[in-house]
């Protein structure tokens, strides 16, 4: 989506909430199982719960703490099949 693509790399800006409805529509990483991985830091694994209107992938961990990650890689765990499924 271009709005993403829109967002300054140095933050401080944010997603209208028809763009943050037209990702939600395409996003096809929520509830699925998935492993965060960054330069130097620890791999985060959770469920993917969306992008938040900093343009944001957000992960909810096992804890059921929201996690905001602005880089790195993600794959898919599982087999990506949907959290629930």
């Amino acid at each position: 989506v271009r709005a993403l693509a829109a967002l300054p790399a140095d933050g401080g800006a944010t997603l209208a909430p028809e763009e943050l409805a037209e990702l939600a529509r395409r996003d096809a990483l929520r509830g699925r199982e998935v492993r965060v991985t960054a330069d130097g830091a620890a791999p985060l694994d959770g469920t993917a719960a969306g992008i938040g209107a900093d343009g944001a992938l957000r992960v909810r961990l096992a804890g059921g703490e929201a996690v905001a990650v602005h880089s790195g890689t993600v794959r898919l765990l599982g087999g990506g099949i949907p959290a629930g499924s």
